[in-house]
């Protein structure tokens, strides 16, 4: 059964009775209302409620009943549906409904009622519930998406109740979780920045974004031409900003009941916003440094796979990115160049593993080297359209063979050293630079051993600066026109006997046999290092 309500559980070793947690988490906290089948009931979790999902099976469970009031004329068939699954318990506010009502609901429902004070906030009880569950050995967290997916479940409930799409955003603008009840207000804005998981970049939502942060209060903006009206509340932890939280008003308005809702969602997404950003930040150093070891041979390759999740057939290519244009001088601009990428790879990608060294960044991505190239692409038309970062990246072959990744890892370094595309802004691959590679590592070779250089060239240099013959021009335009003694005459803007006569001339006086295809390949390739066409700089 496919749910977005989220389950905290470990049924095999529950060792924390109902009785065991309210004792724990005491009064005025949480009120005992009734408990029909007693306290001695093992605890294995906590589930938020979806009004609308189906209510998963909570075997062991406490229901968090999240924007639920008493005086709704469907408690009382939740109350029971909740029991015919097996929760233990339901919490509520009581929104000032009598105590006795509470009583009967429990009563005829066979399941514990727990009342919530209302002076305190739902994340306070999330948090103090799962550490009561912690201290009894019980894992409150299973996986690294609970938090996400427990978002998605308040989100689905807080739309259910203001009847309009309702979002988490990080302080990024980042769509952490978003509503999906059938039915709900939305409009063209709200659609976009779902499918693109983020807000666009606006110029007044700035003035937006602090206005909430600022407020202790949700803030409401009305419609405009191409937004309904919607409401929004920080999301806060200790008074530090984590994000907030967007519901889109329904057809109705927004009632006083429905901004309390608001507030109490923002109280308990804070505690899960907070646990994902710290496990998602402990999860990319894990995963980056992995990759960094495996490129420096530091860590067996098996290690890496099982931080990375990957298995031994897993089919991975890499990504490098580095800056457009000459290499800049600044660190800062390399770690803001970083920390883009990874935001955007956190959002779009977060299957993928990223690392940064002094230059380039490297990202290992798996599947083919198709979707690799797509992820490339994207990446530099985001960062430059977003932050203003132009940069270049290469993407390498696909492998299923991860102890390779120190060759991918070359093959990319390869592709942006080839000095013809430094100033690009686009991706490439090693066939679109194989032969301006292949040209630029033969003139390192002329450059690393003088004994493979035509010493003959070295006197045609000598004669053109003595007595402006212009030997050195005319033989490159030649070659590089393939022998044409007319485009080559084009080109130089002469005849083409001229040409014929200044090429004779070298052949004749200098002793240069050019009807030797060998000889003409290997003098092209020096004339180019002369000036300086295919040069490799920084050394």
């Amino acid at each position: 059964m496919n749910s977005n309500s989220e389950i905290h559980t470990s049924r095999a070793t529950w060792a924390i009775t109902l009785g065991d947690l309210l004792a724990t988490v005491r009064q005025p906290t949480l009120e005992l209302i009734a408990a029909p089948k007693g306290l001695d009931l093992a605890v294995g979790g906590l589930v938020i409620y979806d009004s609308h999902e189906l209510l998963p099976t909570g075997l062991g469970c406490v229901l968090f009943l999240v924007g639920v009031s008493p005086r709704d004329a469907e408690v009382d068939v939740i109350l029971e549906r909740a029991a015919e699954l097996g929760y233990v318990a339901a919490v509520l506010k009581s929104r000032g409904a009598s105590l006795d009502s509470l009583t009967e609901l429990a009563q005829n429902a066979g399941i514990a009622v727990v009342a919530v004070s209302q002076d305190i906030s739902w994340r306070e009880i999330d948090s103090l519930v799962v550490a009561a569950l912690g201290s009894g050995g019980i894992s409150a967290k299973p996986g690294a998406s609970a938090g996400v997916s427990v978002l998605f479940a308040l989100v689905n409930s807080i739309a259910s109740t203001v009847g309009g799409s309702v979002v988490v955003e990080d302080l990024e603008q980042r769509i952490l979780a978003h509503s999906s009840v059938p039915g709900q207000r939305i409009d063209a804005s709200r659609q976009t920045s779902i499918l693109n998981r983020r807000v666009p970049d606006l110029p007044w939502h700035r003035e937006q974004y602090l206005k909430i942060l600022k407020s202790p209060v949700p803030v409401r903006f009305p419609s405009t031409m191409d937004e309904l009206p919607r409401v929004a509340v920080a999301i806060r932890s200790g008074g530090i900003p984590l994000g907030t939280l967007w519901a889109i008003e329904g057809a109705e308005g927004l009632s006083s009941d429905m901004e309390h809702t608001l507030v109490d969602g923002a109280e308990i997404a804070a505690v899960h916003v907070l646990k994902q950003a710290t496990l998602d930040e402990a999860d990319h150093h894990i995963r980056s440094d992995a990759l960094a070891s495996v490129l420096n041979g530091s860590l067996p390759i098996t290690e890496a796979a099982r931080r990375w999740n990957f298995t031994a057939e897993s089919e991975v290519s890499l990504i490098s990115f580095a800056p457009s244009g000459p290499p800049p001088g600044s660190a800062h601009f390399l770690a803001q160049m970083a920390v883009a990428l990874r935001r955007h790879l956190a959002a779009l990608r977060p299957d993928a593993v990223s690392t940064a060294t002094a230059q380039p960044l490297y990202v290992l991505v798996p599947g083919s080297s198709d979707s690799a190239l797509l992820l490339a692409r994207r990446t530099i038309q985001a960062l430059d359209q977003g932050v203003g970062i132009r940069v270049r990246a290469a993407v390498s072959r696909t492998t299923q063979d991860l102890s390779a990744l120190t060759s991918l890892a070359n093959e990319v370094d390869e592709i942006l050293g080839v000095e013809a595309f430094r100033d690009a802004s686009h991706v490439l691959t090693f066939q679109e630079v194989r032969c301006s590679l292949l040209l630029q590592k033969a003139v390192q070779l002329l450059r690393d051993d003088p004994r493979l250089k035509e010493p003959l060239l070295k006197d045609l240099a000598e004669q053109d600066q003595d007595s402006k013959s212009h030997f050195i021009e005319t033989l490159t335009v030649w070659l590089d026109a393939f022998g044409s003694w007319s485009k080559a005459g084009r080109n130089l803007g002469l005849h083409q006997n001229t040409v014929r006569y200044r090429i004779a001339r070298i052949e004749e006086n200098f002793g240069l046999n050019l009807q030797n295809p060998e000889v003409r390949l290997a003098v092209w390739l020096e004339l180019h290092a002369v000036t300086a066409k295919l040069e490799v700089t920084g050394d």
